[in-house]
């Protein structure tokens, strides 16, 4: 069996098409892979990101919640040392 050189060059084209697309076919999968990777992190990234601002908003209102019963704590110290003061001051019937 003889080749020309025509042959030759047409197996060549072919050989170099099929490795071309390959390389580019292998390179598209592993582009999609990382695309994968970087959409994972970030997903988790923003879960956190909630997670972190939902705990920050819980805090704040803890904390607004823990003034709203000082005060109120504040004032009914404030409410009974008033009416001590106002039991002492007034004169006993005895």
């Amino acid at each position: 069996m003889k080749f020309s050189i025509h042959d030759i060059l047409w197996l060549t084209i072919l050989v170099a098409v099929a490795v071309t697309w390959w390389l580019d076919h292998r390179t598209g999968i592993r582009n999609q892979e990382q695309l994968r990777q970087q959409a994972y992190q970030l997903q988790n990234q923003s879960q956190f990101e909630r997670a972190h601002r939902l705990l920050a908003e819980t805090q704040a209102a803890v904390q607004r919640e823990q003034a709203v019963l000082e005060a109120q704590l504040r004032e009914r110290q404030l409410q009974a040392a008033k009416s001590e003061f106002e039991n002492l001051a007034s004169p006993s019937p005895e």
